[in-house]
């Protein structure tokens, strides 16, 4: 576990962006592997309405189309505008104050006791889940998997925290292994 005196791994701009433009690719996947099993079920009761008659097989065949399409359609713009803002330097970086920290084990479709969701709360009332797999891929440092990034912080930490709109923390840094910097100068190169 880093100690305060530890070297810091130096954060910046740029470093953020790659790493949240990492995320939302992977949310991208994640929002296109929804399509299959979405496809499935609505031709699933798509199929099985059609036994209905003719009335109510339209209403539930162009209500589910339309539902499907406005959600999908909805989840891909946010997406994209997400994207756009971390281009264009529309999120803030502010820090806050470590008071609790979560770990959930799902025993429901993995049959282990590792914790399969860590949490960090803050101060101000936000949480961040820290994402699963590798997390600060680019550090040469404080490469870590989601349960290294919990096992090293502590209550009473401070982090740097990323958001674009304030209501959710896309990424989070402890000031024990990372300083922000405004500029690259001094900067370590990043392996993203």
């Amino acid at each position: 576990m880093p100690k305060e005196s530890s070297h810091k791994e130096i954060l910046t701009k740029e470093i953020i962006k790659k790493e949240a433009l990492r995320y939302y690719r992977w949310d991208a996947i994640r929002l296109l592997t929804l399509i299959p099993p979405c496809v499935l079920v609505v031709c699933a009761i798509i199929f099985f309405a059609s036994f209905l008659n003719e009335i109510w097989y339209n209403i539930i065949f162009y209500g589910l189309l339309s539902l499907f399409a406005v959600a999908y359609i909805g989840l891909a713009l946010a997406l994209i505008i997400a994207v756009i803002c971390i281009h264009n330097d529309k999120f803030e970086i502010f820090t806050d104050k470590l008071i609790g920290l979560e770990d959930e084990i799902d025993t429901f479709f993995r049959r282990s006791y590792r914790p399969t969701r860590y949490t960090l709360h803050f101060v101000s009332g936000y949480k961040y889940e820290i994402p699963k797999g590798i997390n600060y891929k680019w550090s040469s440092m404080y490469e870590m998997e989601d349960d290294g990034v919990f096992r090293s912080s502590d209550v009473g930490d401070l982090f740097y925290l990323i958001s674009i709109d304030r209501k959710r923390i896309r990424l989070a840094y402890n000031t024990k292994m990372f300083e922000y910097r405004e500029n690259n100068e001094g900067n370590n190169k990043g392996r993203m």
